[in-house]
């Protein structure tokens, strides 16, 4: 019996197409996903490449992987302009984040919402008292720190949570901001957990070559998005040397495999990828941004790879991504299961211009 549209849940991930691909009976190929904020070129040559000639070294199938992950940690060193021993690898952010929340005991977190719902599970699994911190879609997503301080303040809290740039927003602190914050927080002994996921778009906005030098700074930053490599689960943590050791002695040992390092140590060093990468998304977020707007519909200031999207009074934003879905076979974020949102919110991600002039096609019917 075929399932009644209506009921399918909405996914609590973007790229979920093989679960949606069944649930409404199309075939996988013929969805195009602006769920995933994944580089629409695919990842880099190099990486591929090696990739490749790594399977068909029979020993690093075959052995351990380096438990010290040496050559991934220097690659990752020199492209986050630190050193290797701030450095602290794993299978993906969510491993990092509770690791250290272990490693400093957190009691107590600020987290604004909306943000990334992992980060709330995460917090609940290392039973860390959550007080979020709403953020006004109607000042588009400002933070401001003096504010973010109070409420940390005023509930005791030791640590707070916070992304650049934000998800689902894609709204950016500037590195001047962040650092006044930092220095608050410091002040009051509160640990900063920064996830810079998609800071590779933005890179003159990071606080990653900082965090070495501010014991009470965490920042985080994954391969996933940026350079398309989710399947190879990569991501790591730039901390003080101190907080590094304590971070890394909570982390599973061996996280990552061998053909995974492989793959990532040319991928963070391919200096034309990450060039033309930015260059390209810059221009084309613009684009989609402008045309979006000229046909109605309230577009937030995104400075990375996706756009959050406010609907017009009416459309509702779980209707919409259904229909988009069976009329045009087009996968959007629906935003209804972010904390913090109402359901009139839908994410975009970036893609090629033919891709993202078919969503534009497709949502005009509904603006």
């Amino acid at each position: 019996m075929i399932e009644c549209i209506s009921s399918i849940p909405i996914p609590m991930h973007g790229g979920q197409l093989r679960q949606i691909a069944a649930q409404f009976h199309i075939p996988q190929e013929q969805l195009i996903d602006f769920s995933a904020n994944i580089h629409p070129n695919g990842p880099p040559q190099s990486a591929l490449q090696a990739l490749k000639a790594a399977v068909s070294r029979s020993e690093l199938v075959r052995d351990y992987p380096d438990i010290e992950s040496t050559d991934l940690r220097k690659a990752l060193a020199a492209y986050a302009q630190v050193e290797s021993s701030n450095i602290v690898i794993s299978n993906g952010m969510v491993p990092l984040l509770e690791a250290t929340l272990r490693a400093f005991s957190v009691q107590s977190c600020l987290l604004p919402v909306p943000a990334f719902s992992e980060y709330r599970k995460t917090l609940a699994r290392c039973a860390v008292e959550v007080h979020a911190f709403q953020v006004s879609f109607a000042k588009n997503f400002h933070i401001d720190a003096e504010q973010l301080m109070s409420e940390a303040s005023l509930y005791r809290c030791d640590a707070i949570l916070l992304a650049n740039p934000q998800n689902p927003s894609g709204v950016s602190w500037t590195q001047k901001d962040l650092r006044k914050l930092v220095r608050y927080a410091g002040e009051h002994n509160i640990l900063v957990l920064l996830d810079e996921a998609f800071i590779d778009y933005l890179p003159e906005e990071s606080l990653a070559s900082l965090a070495p030098s501010i014991s009470g700074l965490v920042v985080f930053r994954s391969l996933t998005k940026f350079f398309a490599i989710a399947g190879l689960r990569i991501a790591y943590a730039v901390a003080h040397d101190q907080a590094s050791s304590r971070i890394q002695g909570n982390v599973a040992t061996w996280p990552v495999s061998a053909l995974a390092c492989e793959a990532a140590c040319h991928a963070v060093t391919d200096v034309e990828y990450s060039s033309h990468a930015r260059t390209a998304n810059q221009q084309e977020l613009a684009w989609l941004r402008d045309h979006l707007v000229g046909i109605g519909l309230y577009v937030y200031p995104g400075t990375a790879n996706y756009l959050l999207i406010r609907l017009p009074a009416g459309i509702s934003a779980v209707a919409l991504w259904r229909q988009l879905i069976t009329r045009h076979c087009i996968v959007v974020r629906c935003c209804d299961n972010f904390e913090g949102l109402d359901g009139q919110f839908i994410r975009v991600c970036v893609r090629r211009r033919e891709d993202n002039l078919k969503l534009l096609r497709a949502l005009m019917s509904f603006a």
